[in-house]
């Protein structure tokens, strides 16, 4: 399943039993820890601890699978990342830039309280209320498929152009020993998305802690509030450019991964198969975050008066200059006159 169509870059059948192994593991072991009823209510936020972690899980995994073995033994795919040629740095790149990914994720939700048992992300009732006036049986399935299968299976989806690229720098490795053989360097392009990366993650880093102090000085007690904390939500910083800047980067960041890996690893993405491969993973994302943001949006409406106005003025998720007030309170007569 989790392999299907994906055959570029096929696993063998040893990696294929071990990933699938895990893959499997995780979504039963996630899904039947929702199952179980703690202080009278069971939590359906387990994937949502294990987000930060699985990519790198997979990326080690496949490190440890794709290692050189001892001569002895038989392994026709072997793998081995030579650090000293360009296609064995970027590999090591991509695999550095999703722990550094990870690192960041995790210790943002250990910040926020995430991995508190207690702890469920807030939108999921609302999630549940949608699906209680369907029946208990088709809020069961969701919990199966979407919260478990599909989350678990884009996790895997969103490591796997990394999983290539090691695959072709092994295999570039090999290649290229020998006289008269070179490795091709760093281009431009490979050096931009590099870059972008970090700085991907050190914005989303920024809008998360901005938003973290917002949430945390939002509970202070009224007197010693600042201003900005009146309107109930955060506004300012990252979030004046873009109300989402966190899910901004997040989606980037994968993307900027998938063709990243692609292009270091000599992949076109013209054609239909390879740009699954690579891009499959970033696509979900943005399918899924789309639905989280229209989700989040409608409850911040119904919980804050100016959000509306904020809507109008702010940008959805690309950063962008805000509207200047009166252009804003020109939209909102002519939304109203409608």
């Amino acid at each position: 399943m989790i392999d299907c169509l994906l055959r570029s870059f096929p696993l063998d059948a040893a990696e294929h039993s071990a990933v699938g192994a895990l893959f499997w593991a995780t979504v039963c072991g996630s899904w039947g820890l929702t199952l179980v009823r703690i202080a009278g209510r069971r939590n359906y936020s387990i994937v949502d601890r294990l987000w930060p972690a699985l990519p790198s899980v997979f990326v080690l995994q496949w490190m440890s699978l794709l290692a050189p073995q001892p001569p002895q033994q038989d392994h026709p795919n072997l793998v081995f990342v030579d650090l000293g040629s360009a296609a064995g740095q970027k590999a090591a790149a991509a695999q550095l830039l999703v722990f550094a990914w990870t690192l960041r994720l995790a210790f943002n939700s250990a910040r926020r309280g995430d991995y508190a048992w207690e702890a469920e992300d807030y939108r999921w009732a609302y999630v549940r209320g949608w699906f209680g006036r369907r029946g208990a049986v088709a809020w069961e399935v969701f919990n199966f498929l979407f919260i478990s299968v599909f989350q678990i299976s884009l996790l895997y989806l969103l490591a796997k152009p990394v999983r290539n690229l090691t695959v072709y720098a092994a295999a570039r490795s090999i290649q290229t020993q020998g006289p008269g053989l070179s490795d091709q360097g760093w281009s431009t392009a490979e050096i931009v998305l590099a870059a972008a990366m970090v700085l991907l993650l050190e914005l989303e880093a920024v809008a998360d802690k901005q938003q973290y102090m917002f949430q945390t000085g939002k509970r202070q007690s009224a007197a010693v509030q600042a201003p900005e904390h009146k309107a109930g939500f955060v506004h300012t910083g990252l979030w004046r450019f873009s109300r989402h800047p966190n899910v901004f980067c997040e989606q980037a960041f994968w993307l900027c991964i998938a063709v990243f890996s692609a292009k270091a690893a000599s992949v076109s993405l013209c054609s239909w198969q390879s740009a699954f491969e690579f891009l499959a993973g970033p696509a979900a994302l943005v399918a899924l975050m789309w639905g989280s943001v229209e989700l989040t949006e409608s409850i911040s409406r119904s919980k804050y008066p100016l959000y509306r106005a904020y809507q109008v003025k702010t940008s959805r998720l690309v950063p962008w200059v805000p509207w200047p007030n009166d252009r804003v309170t020109a939209e909102a007569h002519k939304r109203l006159a409608c």
